[in-house]
């Protein structure tokens, strides 16, 4: 018998949101080793399990150089992880968007199945949740969200937590095991991780 995770999601379009200064790290996330690769490729891969197709929203010049797959410019420099969402809803026409952060290592694609499947439609999203706390950097949205994020551009208010609240149809998957929503965002994070230094 087949398993589920080898059936690829089609409705929905993966997104690794590679920006951002990494101003805590002092380099860029990205492009930090993770055993025998990088956090963006890790990421990807990660996605790559669960959907037919992935993109890479912001970036340097050298995440592209490595990518195996297309990488979207930011729509907005210094727009946060909204602007990839928007990068991602004018690259994509038809599908709903998956975003994941570079910087969450720890997901499974067993997680991101879990949050994205079904499809999400409509001006709705579905995020994870771990500890209590909303993951919008580990969530999928509905393509009426880009009008929501839109808003968010035109109004200054770049806040993924204020995105959540314009959309209001939020549902909520909670994770169990709340370290794999862990950000690594400094170089601490990341001697955790990997018992290197940075």
């Amino acid at each position: 018998m087949r398993s589920t995770l080898t059936v690829v999601i089609r409705h929905t379009l993966g997104v690794v949101l590679a920006g951002g200064k990494s101003r805590r790290m002092g380099t860029d996330k990205a492009l930090l080793p993770l055993e025998n690769t990088t956090f963006v490729e890790h990421a990807v891969d990660v996605l790559s399990a669960v959907f037919s197709d992935v993109i890479i929203a912001g970036g340097s010049a050298e995440v592209s150089r490595i990518a195996s797959v297309p990488v979207v410019p930011d729509v907005l420099e210094d727009g946060g992880p909204l602007a990839g969402l928007i990068s991602a809803f004018e690259y994509e026409s038809d599908k709903s968007i998956f975003l994941l952060a570079t910087d969450m290592p720890y997901v499974t694609a067993a997680q991101v199945r879990a949050v994205a499947d079904p499809a999400v439609t409509g001006v709705h999203a579905r995020i994870a949740v771990a500890a209590g706390r909303d993951q919008p950097l580990c969530g999928t949205y509905g393509r009426g969200c880009f009008s929501k994020a839109m808003y968010g551009t035109a109004s200054g208010d770049l806040s993924m937590h204020a995105f959540l609240g314009r959309i209001g149809n939020v549902e909520r998957v909670h994770i169990d095991t709340t370290g794999d929503l862990t950000n690594v965002n400094t170089p601490a994070d990341y001697e955790a991780l990997t018992g290197e230094s940075q």
